[in-house]
């Protein structure tokens, strides 16, 4: 696609007004005509193309992300979930360490361990739960045997994290447009491009910048606006299915995966393949802000309600988050980050700049009780082992936990209401 298209479309853009309920927001400044004061730009102020996401907590290294328990400090592990679904978790987790260079290296804060270490930690955790019948022996086992470690309280007056929840979402939808199932789910573009910072510099590592290529430049990528609003993608053959309703195509995109019924009856898996590289921002948050729902009454089913009742104002607040996310059609789902598939109630997704991914991890909440027809029915405190298999756009930052709930309506009912502090916890085998 022509550059000049891409200026073009990124200043118009700017020109066009918005609705009553939304604020006009600052022009992106331009790019720099070359990549090389690209790269000197971005070394002067130690960051990519993605702004930090609300809210900000303050920048840490994965060396300072979790600090290693006194014995007098340990949980007293419980755990009221059923064993079968930790033992399938962990096995993901092993299969992913095993596909890895045994002597990767995995950061519990300061320690470091390797691959191969994660496996023996990880088979002797399971043995253990396996053996162990009692809950109090088990406990003092788990005490003698691992390292437990926590996020240090950086920004926060405890060790506490928030922890919200996630789904897989089940759709209607359709390989071909019609009247009916009219908004898009795309695959990855062919110029979207990643540019891995790492292998330039160490110090640099996980850092990345997204964009496409235009006259020797690296540009940002598309925003939503332009891809929803204006369609700069519609002539280029990207379109995986076509969903009916806007409003859960758009959370599609949040969840990152989803489960697709088709016209003819059988089922598509779709789950995240890429993303554009621009900052992930809350349309709740956006909304709360702008007195259009109101923050006591702030939920996913609420803030659905909302848009599907002002189809007039829907399109201009999903732009408020710039994001976008591509998809690609896999055999079966969700998969997390570590290319494995998720477990319900088991799986976690976290920052996997800072934490260990397929790590050990323990969790204290709260998640809500929801009665058949999706009413709120109050809190119910929990305590369970779960691996640390996912991430997500707007999960940054050592104060950060999704819960993964599972696939369906009754899974979205109950993670849409999840937003409680609780505690969360790594675990490995003590080196010999």
């Amino acid at each position: 696609m022509p550059v000049k298209r891409v200026r073009n479309a990124r200043n118009n853009a700017n020109k066009v007004p918005w609705g009553s309920l939304i604020r006009l927001r600052k022009p992106v400044a331009p790019w720099p005509p070359t990549l090389l004061p690209l790269f000197f730009l971005f070394f002067s102020f130690m960051a990519g193309c993605v702004v930090p996401p609300e809210p900000k907590e303050e920048a840490v290294e994965p060396t300072e992300s979790l600090i290693k328990l006194k014995e007098e400090d340990l949980p007293r592990f419980s755990d009221g979930l059923d064993k079968e679904s930790l033992t399938q978790a962990i096995a993901k987790s092993l299969h992913y360490y095993k596909k890895l260079p045994k002597d990767r290296l995995f950061h519990f804060g300061k320690d470091e361990v390797r691959t191969k270490e994660m496996i023996v930690s990880l088979e002797k955790f399971s043995k253990l739960i396996q053996k162990e019948k009692s809950p109090k022996k088990l406990n003092r086992m788990l005490h003698s045997h691992f390292d437990v470690y926590q996020p240090p309280p950086i920004g926060r007056k405890k060790e506490e994290v928030l922890f919200t929840g996630y789904y897989e979402p089940s759709l209607d939808a359709s390989r071909e447009r019609t009247s009916t199932y009219r908004y898009p789910l795309y695959r990855k573009p062919k110029d979207l491009l990643t540019l891995d910072l790492g292998i330039f510099h160490p110090s640099f590592e996980g850092k990345r910048l997204v964009g496409l290529i235009g006259k020797g430049t690296l540009l940002p990528y598309f925003t939503r606006e332009e891809i929803d609003s204006k369609g700069v993608l519609t002539k280029l053959d990207l379109e995986l299915a076509w969903l009916a309703d806007p409003v859960e195509a758009f959370f599609l995109h949040i969840q990152g995966s989803g489960k697709l019924r088709l016209r003819d009856g059988s089922m598509m898996n779709v789950n995240y393949a890429a993303k554009n590289g621009r900052a992930y921002r809350s349309i709740g948050k956006f909304m709360i802000r702008e007195g259009i729902v109101p923050k006591e009454k702030a939920s996913m089913e609420s803030i659905k309600d909302f848009l599907r009742k002002h189809p007039e104002e829907r399109q201009q607040i999903f732009n408020h988050n710039e994001s976008y996310i591509f998809f690609r059609e896999v055999p079966e789902g969700p998969i997390g980050s570590i290319s494995e598939p998720l477990t319900a109630g088991r799986s976690i997704a976290t920052d996997n700049l800072l934490f260990p991914k397929g790590a050990l991890a323990y969790i204290e909440t709260q998640i809500p009780r929801v009665d058949s027809a999706g009413h709120f029915k109050g809190w119910k405190k929990i305590s369970r082992f779960v691996m640390n298999q996912d991430t997500g756009s707007a999960i940054k930052g050592t104060g950060r936990v999704d819960l993964f709930f599972g696939s369906g309506d009754k899974a979205g009912q109950r993670a849409g209401f999840l937003k409680k502090k609780g505690r969360l916890y790594f675990l490995t085998l003590k080196p010999k």
